[in-house]
C-alpha cells in the first residue's frame, strides 16, 4: 500500500476551488459497508460522457484518492480497527489546522472547530465556535472535545506526556494545563481529529477519565491501570455502527461505500457548510501503487492527497505539456 502523509483534505479541497472542473463517473455497482442503502447516484455505468453536473443539477462534484479499508471491515466507529484513514479528515475536522512555515519560523493556525486561543503560562485556552452542530443535529461543546481527549489517552496520544489536567469551565472554553511549556504543545493538541462526540462515546471516555490521573512524571502507568485501559477498550471496539451512520462534525457525511470508492456528501450542519461549494466528494480506493499511477496518469482524480514521486511528477508534466502542444 502506497504511503501518504497525512492531510487535511478539506483545506486541500477550499485551496482549489476556483481551479476544479466538474468530474465524470459514477460509484461502482459493488455492495456498500454494513448493508446501507447504495447513494442514488449508481444507475450511470462508469466513463459516460454525461457530466456529474448533469446528473446532479448545479452539484459540484471532486474526485480524490483515498486509503481505507474495504467493507465489511471498515466501520463506523473511528476509535476502532481498521480507522477510518484519510476518510477521517472529511468527516472530522480539528479545533485550529495547522500550517508551519519553516522559512518564517512560525505556525500558522486556522481557526475550525476552535474560533481562537492563547497561552498563559502553562494553559492553553481554547475558545470553541457556537452554533456549532453534529452531523445528527446535536449540539456541539466543550465536553466533546473533552471526551475526544480521553479517548485520545486511550488510543496514546502523545499529548498526554505532557497534558496534566484538562478544564471545562463552560461550554465553549477548553483548558489544557501542561506540565510544561513550549512552543510544540498547542500544534500537539491540535493535530487531532474531534471525533468523540459525548452523547455516543460519553460512557468509555467517563471511564478513562479517572485513569489519566494515573500517569507518572513521564506520562506512564502501572500495570493494573493499563490492564484497566485494555479492558475499556476492548468494549469500545465491540461498538461497530455501519460506517454510514457515522456522526461527524466535518464537511462531509459517508452516504456510501463500496470496496472500490466511497462517496460523501455534504454535511449540513457543518460550521463551514455555508461557504462550501463542494457538495459532493467521490474517494476512489488505492489498493495498490500501480493502480494509483494508472488512475493518476490517466486523469482520473481532480485533486491527489497524497502527493506522488519525482518520476510519476515528471511524467505528468510532460504528458501536460504534450496536451498543450496538441491544443496549439
Amino acid at each position: 500500500m502506497r504511503r501518504t502523509r497525512k492531510v487535511s483534505v478539506f483545506v486541500a479541497l477550499l485551496l482549489v476551488l476556483s481551479l476544479l472542473l466538474v468530474a465524470c463517473g459514477n460509484p461502482a455497482e459493488t455492495p456498500p459497508a454494513g448493508g446501507e442503502q447504495s447513494s442514488t447516484d449508481t444507475n450511470e455505468p462508469s466513463g459516460s460522457t454525461s457530466t456529474d453536473q448533469e446528473a446532479q443539477g448545479d452539484a459540484t462534484i471532486i474526485t480524490i484518492n483515498a486509503i481505507f479499508d474495504p467493507p465489511p471491515a471498515i466501520n463506523g466507529n473511528p476509535w476502532a480497527p481498521p480507522g477510518l484513514n484519510n476518510l477521517g479528515d472529511l468527516v472530522y475536522d480539528r479545533l485550529f489546522d495547522c500550517v508551519p512555515d519553516v522559512k518564517a519560523g512560525k505556525t500558522e493556525f486556522i481557526p475550525m472547530l476552535g474560533e481562537s486561543f492563547e497561552e498563559e503560562g502553562n494553559k492553553l485556552i481554547i475558545h470553541l465556535r457556537q452554533g456549532i452542530k453534529w452531523s445528527d443535529g446535536t449540539p456541539f461543546t466543550s465536553k466533546d472535545v473533552l471526551s475526544t481527549y480521553y479517548l485520545g489517552f486511550m488510543a496514546g496520544w502523545p499529548m498526554w506526556k505532557y497534558v496534566d489536567t484538562i478544564e471545562t469551565p463552560d461550554d465553549y472554553t477548553v483548558i489544557i494545563n501542561w506540565r510544561n511549556t513550549g512552543s510544540v504543545m498547542a500544534p500537539m493538541a491540535f493535530a487531532n481529529l474531534i471525533q468523540g462526540p459525548y452523547h455516543i462515546y460519553g460512557k468509555w471516555a467517563d471511564q478513562l477519565a479517572p485513569l489519566t490521573e494515573k500517569r507518572d512524571a513521564q506520562g506512564n502507568v502501572d500495570q493494573a491501570t493499563n490492564d484497566a485501559i485494555a479492558a475499556i477498550r476492548e468494549d469500545l471496539y465491540k461498538f461497530k455502527p455501519a460506517v454510514t451512520e457515522i456522526v461527524g462534525n466535518g464537511p462531509y457525511i459517508i452516504s456510501n461505500l463500496t470496496a472500490s470508492e466511497a462517496i460523501l456528501k455534504k454535511n449540513p450542519n457543518s460550521w463551514s457548510a455555508s461557504n462550501l461549494k463542494i457538495e459532493q466528494v467521490k474517494a476512489l480506493r488505492d489498493t495498490t501503487t500501480e493502480a494509483f499511477v494508472s488512475n493518476i496518469m490517466s486523469g482520473a482524480y481532480d485533486l491527489d492527497v497524497g502527493g506522488v514521486a519525482p518520476d510519476v511528477l515528471k511524467q505528468l508534466q510532460e504528458k501536460s505539456n504534450c496536451r498543450k502542444n496538441i491544443l496549439k
